[in-house]
């Protein structure tokens, strides 16, 4: 799930679901990279963007050396050094049993804007 705000406070969302998760990360991360030098998305009324967020699933090393489950966020802003986080998460689809743990920092990312 990408998040995308212009100056003007507009925000738009995009999807990415059909392919892979490598593929759609990618596909994620271009299409900030597009809208930044596109000027926006005129159908979404998003002008130039400005702030990012982008919210994936994947596996994070906790403690012990073994791979937890995770959500994962990468955002940036306009001349602003972009960062990325993480909350281990468990017991996804069984309802009262869902729990995440307090968001921690993954450290600096490539600025898409």
């Amino acid at each position: 799930m990408l998040v995308v705000e212009d100056a003007a406070g507009a925000v738009a969302s995009y999807a990415f679901s059909d392919d892979g998760p490598e593929e759609c990360l990618e596909g994620a991360r271009a299409k900030v990279c597009s809208l930044d030098h596109d000027g926006g998305d005129p159908e979404a009324q998003l002008g130039v963007p400005v702030r990012y967020a982008l919210t994936y699933e994947g596996a994070v090393e906790g403690e012990g050396g073994a791979y937890r489950d995770a959500l994962i966020l990468e955002f940036g802003e306009h001349n602003y050094t972009s960062y990325s986080a993480y909350s281990f998460v468990e017991g996804k689809g069984r309802r009262d049993k869902f729990r995440w743990s307090d968001p921690a920092p993954a450290g600096e990312m490539k600025s898409l804007l």
